[in-house]
């Protein structure tokens, strides 16, 4: 049976092209990389969107909610073997990164709680749900110079808060910033190099978690 793996995440997911705004082909993206790894018995179902949040609403940009967004992806995409949460980088325009990792966790609870309450007697997940968290790479420091100086900083803290948080709530954790930097043409997209390894690096994790 083929496994179906759902990425829910923001502009680098969705595969945000720094300086111009457009989008890599879905080969060079890392759920696209992730695909070909994986090969012909998984179906990688790609839902990335810009400027999405863990759960915060930005008066200047609807519908950035992941919090709101998660669970119509969820029910749209089951069902699943593994759900991959890669959000908190643009969390950092309103909170810090420690309230961002407890933001996170709640889409977590949400998960399970829709797992634990089927809709029309069909299961988010197949058999238990799994969840992987990526936390998102930081910033380049020049970032610091450009926009926000507290923006750099707490983004070089997200790393530790998630792997926290993951353990706290009995979920995989994987940390983007030991595979993938982002560009110094906007100090926070991943480069096609960075999206590649990505891609490669989640593929171990998957197997790993889903036992093959």
């Amino acid at each position: 049976m083929q496994k179906n793996i759902l990425c829910y995440g923001d502009s680098n997911t969705w595969g945000y092209i720094p300086g111009t705004g457009e989008r890599y082909a879905p080969e060079v993206r890392w759920p696209g990389v992730l695909a070909a790894a994986l090969g012909e018995g998984y179906h990688i179902s790609e839902d990335g969107l810009n400027g999405r949040t863990t759960s915060f609403d930005f008066p200047w940009a609807d519908c950035r909610n992941g919090q709101t967004g998660l669970p119509y992806a969820l029910l749209s995409q089951r069902p699943l073997d593994l759900l991959i949460i890669s959000l908190g980088i643009n969390d950092l325009n309103v909170v810090d990164a420690a309230f961002s990792a407890r933001s996170a966790a709640g889409l977590i609870r949400r998960t399970r709680m829709l797992q634990a309450v089927p809709d029309a007697c069909t299961r988010i997940f197949r058999d238990e749900t799994r969840i992987l968290i990526v936390a998102p790479a930081p910033v380049l420091s020049d970032f610091d110079q450009r926009f926000n100086q507290v923006y750099y900083a707490e983004s070089c803290l997200l790393a530790d808060r998630y792997r926290e948080m993951a353990e706290e709530n009995g979920v995989e954790y994987l940390n983007a910033g030991d595979y993938a930097v982002a560009s110094p043409v906007d100090c926070v997209h991943y480069t096609p190099e960075s999206h590649r390894n990505l891609g490669l690096a989640i593929a171990r994790k998957v197997r790993e978690m889903l036992g093959d």
